[in-house]
């Protein structure tokens, strides 16, 4: 897993520096199409061209790292029946770690699948929540410079109402998730045999 952490780190560090060159971009293209006008609109456009760079920059930085995080869930799933599935999910949500009789195969992608999910966890949450930035920004602006915009409104709402939900259900399965990895990884070292001391 020391891999995929380096991976993560080189992300996030990618990512901020994205970003920082986006928001730099988005101050001046919201000043460049807004400045003949009052100081509030110039100001708006400024705060949506931020939001919308920083986040389709964000994303698409992002990118590489959440699709090599699907491969790696994905394969732990892979070819399996829904049934079997569904005991490693309902491994997993429940932080124990699978016995014995559920052979070492589906055991393996318990494992597999728990530390890839607490591990690119973040990335999707990151990812989720620029998406959000990206959507919802222009929306907000028009709710704000136009309150009788409905759509904007409806839009803006569905958005706010997934991000409550969404956000917090990604970081309980992520704790969840890590919660099983060190359970498995503990229940492992107490099952390893003993070294033997030779005299």
């Amino acid at each position: 897993m020391g891999e995929d952490e380096r991976i993560i780190r080189r992300a996030w560090r990618r990512t901020a520096l994205v970003v920082s060159i986006a928001a730099v971009a988005g101050v001046v293209a919201g000043w460049a199409t807004s400045r003949h006008e009052d100081g509030w609109t110039v100001a708006l456009a400024i705060f949506t061209c931020v939001a919308v760079l920083v986040g389709m920059a964000g994303m698409l930085s992002l990118l590489p790292t959440s699709a090599r995080a699907s491969s790696i869930i994905t394969q732990a799933t892979e070819d399996l029946t829904r049934d079997r599935r569904k005991i490693i999910t309902s491994a997993i949500r429940s932080g124990v770690p699978l016995a014995d009789d559920a052979g070492p195969e589906l055991q393996h992608r318990a494992l597999t699948l728990a530390r890839g999910t607490a591990m690119f966890n973040g990335i999707f949450l990151g990812q989720g929540l620029l998406l959000f930035t990206t959507v919802a920004a222009p929306q907000l602006a028009r709710v704000v410079s136009d309150g009788g915009v409905v759509f904007s409104r409806i839009v803006l709402a569905l958005f706010v109402i997934e991000v409550v939900f969404v956000a917090p259900l990604l970081v309980v399965r992520g704790r969840r998730a890590r919660r099983y990895a060190e359970a498995t990884a503990a229940e492992n070292e107490r099952r390893a045999p003993a070294p033997v001391s030779v005299a």
